[in-house]
């Protein structure tokens, strides 16, 4: 998830912004969204690991925003 974080940061999205865009196209609500298959199998060559069905929460999503 770091690479696409660094991709956001360097067009000058913010954290909650995206998270908020995240969350709409995966269906979930303002503070958390499960990763769908689709998004899942988009991402699995670049990320190799299978994604489907992860929690994402925005609290968890912003310790990764400042990582990355």
């Amino acid at each position: 998830m770091k690479p696409q974080i660094r991709r956001f940061k360097t067009q000058g999205a913010s954290c909650t912004n995206v998270f908020r865009s995240l969350s709409v196209v995966e269906g979930g609500d303002s503070q958390s969204f499960a990763v769908s298959q689709e998004t899942a199998d988009a991402y699995y060559l670049e990320l190799g690991v299978d994604l489907s069905g992860m929690a994402v929460t925005l609290v968890n999503f912003k310790k990764i925003w400042q990582r990355a």
